[in-house]
């Protein structure tokens, strides 16, 4: 009995001892656990300039401590594998993913993108639109299937992310064209001169207009449609503005729509034209306009 009683407790001691000895090796290796995710922000500028019709939108993976040190490498590709792609109202739009110094990703199987990781918590990326500055203005979506690979993971942990790019309407204008000695102009500010209003006058100036929204214009003119002498206000010549040969009201702030934009520019043409005043009082006759133009 008492030699059975003291097998049984040396058992108990070996099972004891085991029991420790292993905790004591788990807790020396990584525990490979922690959130994660892949993120872009549209809003931080990028430094780089691949060509004038790019975009490139600023991205990063976050691993928790834990889980860092676990990865090598994440591969990105898209959800149901191919060419990586925005999808918006005006159709489907390809993209890529570069480092920070500008090199296109390493491509995996099915054109999927390799990061290298190596253990650090935050890992810089850029996405590349080769035509992102000619988007029309909206919402475009896309997701991408990231997976983590390591030497301790195992399996692969895999997560789907959706995202949806913003394109902002914007709406330029240059006088680019316009080499004649009656009209000078700055960055905002193009003085037309009329010439001799004893005589019918018409000045066209050429514009070019380029954006990727739906484009309207607002004109108002200060003195209502009249040139007024500057030194006698009570005197005025009436004048005529036309946008493509489309007459403008004056007396009043006035809108017109000029329709859907296009982001390489199109042309357009701003007209004024007096009828001959011969008894107008001698003098400077001046009005001013601000034309306002909005995308949407």
């Amino acid at each position: 009995m008492k030699t059975t009683k003291s097998i049984a407790m040396c058992l108990v001691t070996f099972l004891l001892s085991s029991a420790s000895y292993a905790e004591n090796v788990v807790s020396t290796e990584p525990e490979c656990v922690g959130g994660w995710k892949l993120g872009f922000d549209f809003d931080t500028p990028s430094p780089h300039t691949k060509n004038k019709f790019g975009s490139w939108v600023y991205g990063y993976i976050q691993l928790d401590r834990d889980l860092a040190g676990c990865v090598d490498h994440v591969v990105i590709s898209q959800p149901d594998s191919g060419e990586k792609t925005l999808i918006g109202h005006s159709g489907r739009y390809a993209y890529d993913l570069y480092d920070n110094a500008q090199n296109k990703l390493p491509e995996g199987h099915n054109e999927s993108s390799i990061v290298r990781v190596n253990g650090a918590q935050k890992t810089e990326l850029w996405m590349f639109i080769p035509n992102g500055q000619q988007l029309s203005a909206g919402k475009y979506v896309y997701s991408l299937t990231a997976s983590l690979a390591g030497r301790q993971l195992g399996l692969p942990k895999q997560q789907t992310f959706a995202f949806v790019y913003p394109v902002k309407p914007y709406v330029e204008v240059s006088l680019d064209g316009n080499r004649n000695q009656w009209v000078s102009a700055t960055d905002n500010y193009v003085q037309v001169n009329l010439g001799d209003l004893t005589r019918k006058n018409r000045r066209d100036l050429a514009v070019n207009i380029s954006s990727n929204g739906f484009v309207s214009m607002s004109v108002l003119s200060t003195n209502r449609g009249y040139l007024v002498n500057q030194q006698n206000s009570d005197t005025k010549v009436p004048y005529e503005m036309r946008f493509n040969n489309r007459p403008l009201a004056l007396d009043s702030e006035t809108s017109i729509a000029i329709g859907q934009g296009v982001t390489a520019g199109t042309n357009a043409t701003l007209s004024f034209q007096n009828d001959p005043a011969p008894f107008a009082r001698a003098g400077k006759y001046h009005d001013f306009v601000t034309v306002s133009l909005f995308a949407q």
